[in-house]
C-alpha cells in the first residue's frame, strides 16, 4: 500500500475497518500549502493551497458510500 510518484506528495486516509473505501489527493509538490487536518470524517483527506496576495483554496476528498447520507456539515467547515 506504498503509493508513490515522482514530485507529488500523497495524502490518504484509507478505510479501517474493512477493504473498500478511502480518499487520497495527490499534490504536486511544487504547489504551495498544507494538509488540513479533518477530524470527525473518516475517509476525507484536505489540503489548503496558498496563493499570493494571501488568496487560499481548500481541496477535500471524501469517499461516502451509495448507502451513506452525505453530512452536510463537511461542506460548511472552514479549514
Amino acid at each position: 500500500n506504498n503509493l508513490k510518484f515522482n514530485g507529488y506528495l500523497i495524502l490518504r486516509s484509507d478505510r479501517i475497518e474493512k477493504k473498500g473505501g478511502g480518499s487520497a489527493l495527490c499534490i504536486k509538490k511544487s504547489i504551495k500549502g498544507s494538509p488540513i487536518k479533518i477530524d470527525n470524517f473518516p475517509e476525507t483527506v484536505g489540503y489548503k493551497i496558498n496563493f499570493k496576495h494571501g488568496n487560499e483554496l481548500a481541496l477535500v476528498s471524501h469517499y461516502s458510500s451509495p448507502s451513506t447520507e452525505l453530512n452536510e456539515k463537511l461542506f460548511s467547515r472552514k479549514p
